[in-house]
């Protein structure tokens, strides 16, 4: 076995995930938030993406997250644990309400970037992608 034929599968992987990245800007841009903002529920994105209030719909976002994580780019992080004052998301004023609590309430299903996600934006930030 040559060392052509081992990369190949890889190589059309990745080109396959960057393709329907490209196809869906919307994954592209939860996938920046995550990493800037840290990890956050579909909900908080709906309201802020990127810092900037969206037009989306919950299950619009819902199914973004669930091709995410389908590609392998994105885990399922339970609420329960992340530490307290952990910063989740690019809403302060959750933020805040939410320190004040000695044990609060996450009970939301967060999603975090893995390896591969981290790995495929430095990728792509790095060649300029838009």
């Amino acid at each position: 076995m040559t060392g052509e034929t081992t990369g190949a599968p890889a190589a059309s992987a990745e080109a396959g995930v960057e393709a329907r990245l490209a196809a869906c800007p919307l994954l592209l841009d939860i996938l920046r938030h995550t990493k800037r903002h840290g990890p956050d529920t579909p909900t908080l994105i709906v309201k802020r993406l990127l810092g900037q209030r969206t037009g989306l719909s919950v299950p619009q976002v819902r199914a973004a997250y669930a091709e995410l994580c389908e590609l392998g780019l994105l885990q399922p992080l339970a609420g329960k644990v992340i530490p307290r004052r952990y910063e989740t998301s690019s809403i302060k004023k959750t933020l805040k309400r939410r320190a004040k609590y000695a044990t609060p309430r996450k009970t939301h299903t967060y999603f975090e970037l893995t390896r591969e996600g981290k790995l495929l934006l430095r990728r792509l930030e790095g060649t300029g992608h838009p």
